[in-house]
């Protein structure tokens, strides 16, 4: 759900769509013609940092379809877009030592082609996987794994589930994986999930 926000706000920051300072408003959702995707009662309108902290849908919506609708081909812009999510390790199993593990999804354009026709669909269309919802699916440990490169800035490493230690300490090497977006991007982002649980739908949890 809205932990997916992060890796759209950073898809983003990576094609340019948005800066730290672009503000969007939200009067309890996201509306155009007679669509409405809703949210709750947050102030308005918020810069990318305040929308981490409220958990804004209609900043993400606008962020998602500015993404999608941006100058060039369509199929290329949300190509794109999958391949920087799935650089998460979302839509792939992890491979760790469990049986049974699922990959989840992120919806290729050829999925969207075979539902809706070739060319029929559009960025309102799959608007839901702007706020992690539709089509996606995804695992608790591909949530961990995600979460992981955001702390980390970055990558994150493939998990193993280990029983028993016998070389020395630190010999323990397991697959790094980059994402292809700068740190400095990840460090916003990682400001507004500070702000999540200072005074954000988060706070709560502090």
């Amino acid at each position: 759900g809205s932990t997916f926000k992060l890796l759209n706000a950073l898809v983003g920051l990576e094609t340019g769509v948005v800066n730290e300072n672009t503000r969007f408003s939200c009067n309890m959702g996201y509306r155009t013609g007679s669509f409405h995707m809703g949210c709750h009662q947050h102030p308005s309108p918020q810069d990318l940092r305040g929308s981490i902290q409220h958990s804004c849908n209609a900043y993400y919506a606008n962020v998602f379809r500015n993404i999608l609708d941006r100058k060039g081909d369509f199929y290329d812009n949300y190509n794109e877009w999958r391949d920087l999510i799935m650089q998460f390790g979302l839509g792939q199993k992890t491979n760790i030592d469990l049986p049974n593990e699922l990959s989840g999804n992120v919806p290729s354009s050829e999925y969207y082609d075979r539902y809706y026709l070739h060319g029929r669909w559009h960025s309102l269309t799959v608007v839901s996987l702007a706020i992690g919802q539709g089509e996606l699916g995804a695992t608790p440990l591909q949530l961990a794994n995600m979460t992981a490169a955001l702390a980390n800035e970055g990558f994150y490493k493939t998990p193993h589930l280990l029983k028993q230690i016998e070389d020395e300490p630190g010999t323990i090497n397991t697959e790094r994986h980059e994402i292809d977006i700068p740190q400095e991007f990840f460090k916003i982002v990682k400001d507004g999930m500070e702000m999540v649980v200072k005074a954000g739908t988060g706070r709560r949890s502090k």
